[in-house]
């Protein structure tokens, strides 16, 4: 990574996404190891899913209506 954009991973990086699954599994090793031979970083981005709690539009907006 290049100091002037810090996260950013450069075009030569390794990305790989993991999730769990068997090829994931399989994924982030080959991963560092390709990040390895071209000597750079290697990228593992993991996604979690985090449910959103949903308020009605309007809610809060009119006298009364907050609880």
């Amino acid at each position: 990574m290049s100091s002037d954009t810090p996260g950013r991973p450069e075009p030569t990086d390794v990305v790989v996404g993991i999730d769990g699954s068997p090829s994931a599994r399989t994924a982030a090793p080959w991963a560092a190891a390709e990040a390895d031979r071209r000597s750079r970083p290697p990228h593992l981005v993991h996604h979690a899913h985090c449910p959103v709690e949903t308020v009605p539009v309007g809610f809060g907006t009119r006298g009364g209506d907050a609880p």
